[in-house]
């Protein structure tokens, strides 16, 4: 067999070999309901931001229920927070809760503004920006003695990031993280 015929005849073989590897293989799983640039989450920076405010306000409402109540009820904040977020909830209510702590008043929130958007770990994470009001909150023990904060400054900025991710075609927030920042004040 003259050497052109074999060499024909091999990338002949290498090529159905080919062929038939990529027919018998499975096809990759589609990813799970995964946001991308073609089904964006928000339809603008506007909108993002007033979901992010939205599950903020809620997040500091449901905050102020539990610590008025003491520590009791901290369930109601599960819907709201990521697992690892509500295991830090989990720690402070237990530290206000040992301390015999009430609180009075409420903590407000006002001027959330975007910062970025950014996709990792099969979620869109949003980062937003928000004041965080403490001029009307006083926390009380049994005793009647004043829990005294560490920051005295009455409204500072929080970085917060939220979770976004699609279910059964329904966007779902989380809230994952609220990192004071006192030495910005708003």
């Amino acid at each position: 067999m003259p050497l052109r015929a074999l060499t024909a005849l091999t990338l002949l073989i290498l090529t159905a070999s080919l062929a038939a590897c990529a027919e018998t293989q499975p096809a990759e799983p589609s990813p799970v309901a995964s946001p991308s640039a073609s089904s964006p989450l928000f339809a603008s920076e506007d909108e993002a931001t007033q979901a992010a405010d939205a599950l903020i306000k809620e997040y500091w409402a449901a905050t102020n229920t539990v610590f008025k109540a003491g520590g009791q009820g901290v369930e109601i904040l599960e819907p709201l927070v990521t697992e690892r977020r509500m295991a830090s909830e989990l720690v402070g209510v237990e530290i206000f809760q040992r301390g015999e702590f009430t609180q009075v008043g409420d903590y407000s929130v006002d001027g959330t503004r975007f910062q970025q958007m950014f996709e990792a770990n099969d979620a869109v994470h949003l980062i937003a920006e928000t004041c965080v009001d403490y001029s009307g909150v006083k926390a009380f023990n049994a005793k009647g003695e004043e829990a005294v904060r560490k920051n005295k400054a009455p409204r500072f900025h929080h970085q917060v990031t939220i979770h976004v991710t699609m279910s059964s075609g329904n966007r779902v927030m989380r809230l994952d993280d609220s990192e004071p920042r006192p030495e910005s004040t708003c």
